[in-house]
């Protein structure tokens, strides 16, 4: 990502993986058996980085840098919460 999209690349994936941990959250609390619902925090750790890259844009990039970083740390903490409920599980 060196094209100056940062900014935008962020924002997406912490978007479209905060709607996606929220349905498998959802799901997991629902008594719904899932295996992988962990693996998810790859991609808002991708997009915490790609947001940190963006605070060095100007104008509309870093505006959208800050939103990817709060999307994605949120998405982050709902794979975390989805881990510590996989181990929990798979304890009992």
């Amino acid at each position: 990502m060196n094209n100056g999209k940062e900014g935008l690349t962020s924002f997406i994936i912490g978007l479209i993986f905060l709607i996606v941990n929220c349905g498998v959250l959802v799901l997991a609390m629902s008594g719904f058996p899932f295996v992988f619902g962990g693996i998810f925090i790859i991609f808002p750790i991708a997009g915490i980085a790609g947001a940190i890259k963006a605070f060095k844009l100007d104008g509309a990039q870093r505006i959208l840098g800050i939103i990817g970083l709060i999307l994605n740390v949120f998405s982050g903490l709902e794979a975390i919460i989805l881990i510590i409920l996989g181990v929990i599980a798979k304890l009992s």
